[in-house]
């Protein structure tokens, strides 16, 4: 049986929005390409200590992928700092977007942690892969030697590193390349593996995983993650144990612990079509939160579809704006379901979990 969850805020927010005037400009700003070959139009401000922000001063501006991941793990003379990326430009006349157009990779070690932060005027083409991950903890120290020792514990994994990204334009729209399968992964590091036991001794015990980074979408516009593209905020994996010293009566470390995962956040001013998967599970599963703020639900390929296929698998997901969203995936999610203002509509069996509002 069809279940349609609405608030009383939804009601009086049609009644009053019935009709809504848009205005754009493309002044003021560049447009600026992700890519592997240099950086070109706009400048970096932060020096060598950070917080880092790039500016753009000239149209068609371009980063080459390395400025990102140097600054966010504090690699090549770089601090880790936070990363920022603005179309904003008082000499510019272009639309104000931003294109991912070669994969950003970063692994940060330990559990001080930067944000990477993409603002656009206009739209966000996210068209190849950004993986923020923690990085894996190092082996616990050997036991062997004399007198021979237990195995040390492994290294805990890096925490993963934050993401956000968002437009200002009301028609803007935050989109996920479909035909490139692109995947966004901020996952805790792996553990690192116990150290061996010397003679006679016990392995040690593998590194806890590191914590999932969180990843939020914040459009004034659409937001479309496609059915061949994912987005994950896991915990890292506990590492392996170490191996036990030879001699007898000894045994292996114990495996370490998992991460907690990080949260994931959806807002499309002007709807959300989601058809991949969302994760974020560990130890403690993180949090999901859909802020839609269409109340005309479209289909087909359109800008508010809702969920339409894929899986969301974490912990609780809230329903937020004034929209209305379907929900239609088989989700495995195991935490509440809040309808805090809005509609969502779930097809029967879709929610796995207590459905609260």
């Amino acid at each position: 049986m069809e279940k349609i969850y609405n608030s009383a805020k939804n009601i009086f927010l049609t009644a009053a929005f019935s009709v809504m005037a848009v205005v754009t400009t493309n002044a003021q700003n560049a447009s600026i390409t992700v890519n592997a070959g240099s950086t070109a139009n706009g400048s970096w401000s932060g020096g060598t200590a950070g917080p880092y922000v790039f500016t753009p001063n000239a149209n068609g501006a371009t980063i080459v992928n390395t400025d990102i991941q140097d600054r966010l793990t504090g690699a090549n003379g770089f601090t880790k700092g936070n990363v920022t990326v603005n179309t904003a430009c008082n000499s510019c006349s272009e639309a104000g977007n931003i294109t991912i157009s070669n994969a950003i990779t970063a692994a940060n070690t330990g559990t001080t942690v930067a944000t990477l932060a993409f603002n656009a005027q206009n739209n966000i083409n996210i068209d190849a892969n950004i993986n923020l991950t923690g990085a894996t903890g190092t082996t616990g120290a050997s036991g062997a030697g004399f007198p021979p020792a237990v195995g040390g514990t492994g290294g805990a994994g890096g925490y993963a590193i934050n993401l956000s990204f968002a437009t200002t334009n009301s028609v803007s729209a935050i989109t996920l390349n479909n035909s490139n399968s692109v995947t966004i992964v901020a996952t805790g590091g792996t553990g690192g593996t116990g150290g061996a036991g010397g003679g006679g001794q016990n392995g040690g015990v593998g590194g806890a995983g590191g914590k999932g980074g969180t990843i939020t979408f914040n459009s004034a516009g659409s937001l479309s993650i496609g059915a061949n593209c994912s987005v994950t905020s896991s915990g890292g994996t506990g590492g392996a144990g170490g191996a036990a010293g030879g001699g007898g009566g000894a045994t292996a470390g114990a495996t370490g612990a998992n991460g907690a995962a990080g949260d994931i956040s959806l807002t499309g001013s002007n709807g959300i079509t989601l058809a991949g998967n969302l994760t974020a599970t560990g130890t403690t599963n993180g949090n999901f939160t859909i802020n839609d703020g269409n109340q005309t639900v479209t289909t087909g390929g359109g800008i508010n579809d809702g969920q339409t296929a894929g899986v969301i698998a974490g912990g609780n997901l809230t329903k937020l704006g004034s929209g209305k969203f379907n929900i239609a995936g088989t989700n495995t999610y195991t935490g509440t379901t809040t309808i805090t203002a809005g509609t969502m509509r779930p097809s029967a069996g879709t929610i796995a979990a207590n459905q609260n509002g």
